[in-house]
């Protein structure tokens, strides 16, 4: 990532758990995409936009200690963060071709990287509204995801997560990523070992909204709110 480049990202608390402190600290002017009720009751589990610029304290220390553990996503765009939060509130809920309302968690990297392939012209002229590129880790976090469109059509670009970060002098990410594949290769060989069904169950420290909202992580047809 450019070191003066300003990026904006969105990090969801459900999956930082208590290092959003952490990044509250860094970046105090993170805004909750949810407000009102739901901003105070779901605080715990809820997206925060934050901005921020390549060299940053903050972005250093969100791709050190976050990059393949699905925190959140990364956001190229030259709108201002208020313009940037009023756009992503818009995606918060949806509604499937069933009559069904979702908490859709976009801003999960494993939610992202599934959805934008499903979608038609119209909602990527709907979702990337003033987005230029949405990046995001792969399911190998040795590669990241770069989604663009060109005229409506999406571009995706797989490349080596060393090649973005390397800019700004990412030697303890590097080697963060190399143990993260490892990891995942070593977790896929001892599930080849399981012939049962495997069922995560719902996480008791989730509200039922946040479980809903993991449901909802395989692509459906929707509209959005």
């Amino acid at each position: 990532m450019s070191i003066n480049t300003k990026y904006s990202v969105i990090l969801d608390a459900a999956r930082l758990d208590c290092e959003m402190e952490a990044a509250h600290r860094l970046n105090p002017e993170g805004l909750s995409l949810y407000k009102g009720q739901p901003e105070e009751e779901l605080s715990e589990v809820a997206p925060y936009l934050f901005s921020c610029y390549g060299n940053s304290t903050f972005l250093n220390w969100v791709l050190d200690t976050g990059w393949g553990k699905s925190w959140g996503i990364y956001i190229l765009s030259d709108k201002e963060l208020i313009e940037l939060h009023r756009h992503f509130r818009r995606f918060l809920m949806v509604k499937t071709e069933d009559g069904k309302q979702l908490y859709f968690r976009y801003y999960d990297p494993r939610v992202l990287r599934i959805f934008l392939p499903t979608c038609d012209a119209a909602q990527l002229r709907e979702f990337f509204g003033p987005i230029s590129k949405f990046i995001c880790e792969d399911e190998d976090p040795a590669f990241a995801l770069i989604f663009f469109h060109d005229n409506m059509k999406l571009i995706t670009q797989r490349i080596p997560s060393k090649e973005i970060f390397t800019t700004i002098g990412k030697e303890k990410l590097l080697e963060q990523v190399k143990n993260a594949s490892e990891d995942k290769n070593n977790a896929i060989e001892s599930a080849d070992l399981k012939t049962e069904d495997t069922h995560t169950p719902p996480d008791k420290n989730k509200t039922p909204e946040t479980q809903k909202e993991q449901d909802s992580d395989k692509p459906r047809k929707f509209r959005f709110y």
